[in-house]
């Protein structure tokens, strides 16, 4: 049987969180293409992996990943950040609801030290 694309138990992209933390688009082979390297729109997407139910507030992102700036730029980076990530894994990586951001891409995380 020939794999179909990914799945929730077989996701596109896997999350390493430890050691050199960074993002792999899931290939068959060992050797997975990094997608993104430590950063924020990295650290973003570690955050709203290990959230309950994959979702923070954009009120609390702004204040934990941009608190050194003013609310109304620390938003307008936050926008930025997800038009990024949404721009390099798809539409549908980071959706909203209301004030809520949530992460609906399926990732494997994967811990690794180096």
């Amino acid at each position: 049987m020939t794999d179909s694309g990914p799945t929730e138990t077989n996701p596109a992209f896997r999350l390493v969180t430890l050691g050199s933390a960074s993002l792999l688009a899931a290939g068959l082979d060992t050797s997975s293409k990094v997608l993104l390297r430590p950063g924020k729109p990295l650290a973003l997407l570690i955050y709203l992996a290990s959230s309950p139910e994959n979702t923070a507030s954009r009120e609390h992102l702004i204040n934990l990943l941009w608190a050194d700036t003013d609310p109304d730029r620390g938003l307008r980076t936050l926008r930025q950040t997800i038009f990024q990530i949404r721009q390099l894994l798809g539409d549908d990586a980071v959706t909203s609801s209301g004030r809520d951001l949530c992460l609906a891409l399926p990732l494997h995380s994967i811990v690794m030290s180096s």
